[in-house]
């Protein structure tokens, strides 16, 4: 798809894209950026390519919060995480688990879980867990589909809430199951500012608007700051009301 487009004519103004895997998409970005159209990464960056900028959250820092999260959920004893390894962003947010648990010797990293980014997949391999009367005192989350999955594992086995659950995204399941108590909290992103910011600053170098060079193209830097860090939240209980009215407000693509 991404080739398909840089290929149209007439050429599009600019691209916003979200490249979990960035090994594919590396050659392609230079390709598009040298005749003359800007990428934009948003979500997912490819920093080793040409891309003109990386609107997203810091992945990192991200990690870091879910085990602070979590230290405050359970001081001590083994907890897991799920994760889909060799994806880029959540690689960089696995990184932030490992560095934060360094803070709290008393937690315990238990093998990773691969879910595949299928709900299905963690509610299996955490039942397996359970079945084996592994001992789990927290589940930490880096991709959307995780923390639901791990959460009706737990109701399955008349467990739901006594495990505390941390996951991300705050995708509509995640916030019914928080009401429920069954997820403790998750790590917001804000993917309305990643691609709000990533239409205007494409609109912006495709208008020229920002004056420090005549033209982008053949600028030695790009104009544009190279990373905007859009930050998260963290939903539970006492705000979960606030966030749902928000999504409920933003507008619906046409």
């Amino acid at each position: 798809m991404f080739r398909d487009i840089v290929a149209k004519q007439p050429p599009p103004s600019g691209i916003c894209l979200s490249a979990a895997r960035p090994e594919f998409f590396r050659t392609e970005i230079d390709k598009a950026v040298a005749a003359g159209i800007p990428v934009i990464c948003v979500d997912a960056d490819v920093p080793e390519s040409r891309r003109v900028m990386y609107i997203g959250t810091d992945n990192v820092k991200a990690g870091r919060e879910s085990v602070k999260r979590m230290a405050a959920l359970a001081s001590r004893g083994n907890i897991i995480v799920i994760t889909i390894p060799g994806q880029r962003n959540l690689d960089d947010r696995l990184a932030g688990v490992a560095d934060a648990l360094k803070n709290y010797p008393s937690l315990k990293l238990m093998p990773l879980v691969d879910d595949k980014g299928d709900w299905r997949s963690a509610f299996d391999q955490i039942s397996e867990m359970i079945l084996k009367k592994e001992k789990i005192d927290g589940i930490i989350c880096l991709e959307a589909t995780g923390g639901p999955g791990a959460a009706d594992a737990l109701n399955r086995f008349d467990m739901a809430g006594k495990i505390p659950i941390v996951a991300f995204d705050k995708d509509p399941k995640t916030l019914d199951l928080i009401e429920r108590g069954a997820i403790s909290s998750t790590i917001a992103q804000k993917p309305y500012v990643m691609s709000y910011y990533g239409l205007k600053f494409l609109d912006d170098l495709h208008h020229n608007a920002l004056k420090e060079f005549k033209d982008w193209r053949t600028a030695p830097a790009p104009p544009s700051p190279s990373w905007v860090d859009t930050g998260t939240a963290v939903v539970d209980k006492s705000n979960l009301a606030a966030f749902r009215e928000a999504m409920a407000a933003l507008p619906k693509p046409q």
